[in-house]
């Protein structure tokens, strides 16, 4: 698995997410969980698919150092919860995931048997918390520090290793490809979730 993804549900998971989003939605923690679970492989997906091009990887490189530096949003996950319009959730997933966000939400609520529109409001708040540890990443946790370039990115994203390479980065990718068919995208959501189930 994508070393990303796995601290990004590790740090969640220590700051009692399922429970929190589960608490202020009225859902179960384990409808919740696996809500998540799903949710953050696709926007980790999506910033790959976007990181592929240079320009799109400037701009992600320049959101991040204006607002996601340090991984500071997992310092108040409450706040996070309670007013997601502050992280900026809906621009998030609009700019990572354009018109491809109604297909991916949708897809979501089938597999977890959750209402539509709070597969959406969890959405909204899971994409800062990708984007925070993404920003976390490139600058080691230092709130103060914002020296990092595309190619940190590139590399932050995945893990090191050549996209050709990289079997399930390439599924991650898929999710978003007009192309790919059903059976990917669901060996893309399953990614998070049996993480998940071994944590």
């Amino acid at each position: 698995m994508n070393t990303l993804l796995q601290d990004l549900i590790k740090d969640t998971v220590s700051k009692g997410l399922s429970d929190k989003i589960g608490s202020s939605l009225g859902v179960s923690s384990s409808q919740a969980n696996s809500v998540i679970s799903m949710l953050m492989p696709a926007v980790l997906g999506g910033l790959q698919k976007n990181a592929e091009n240079p320009d799109e990887a400037e701009k992600i490189v320049n959101t991040l150092q204006k607002h996601h530096v340090g991984g500071e949003v997992f310092n108040d996950i409450e706040n996070l919860i309670s007013h997601p319009e502050n992280q900026k959730g809906d621009g998030i997933l609009r700019h990572v995931l354009g018109d491809k966000r109604e297909v991916v939400e949708q897809k979501i609520a089938q597999q977890s048997g959750m209402d539509l529109n709070m597969v959406s409001k969890i959405f909204t708040m899971v994409a800062p918390l990708v984007m925070g540890e993404v920003g976390k990443k490139l600058t080691g946790g230092n709130s103060s520090s914002s020296s990092f370039s595309s190619s940190d990115l590139l590399s932050t994203l995945f893990g090191g290793e050549k996209k050709s390479q990289a079997k399930e980065q390439s599924f991650l990718t898929s999710l978003l490809d007009q192309d790919g068919d059903g059976e990917i995208m669901d060996d893309v959501l399953k990614i998070g979730m049996n993480f998940f189930k071994k944590s």
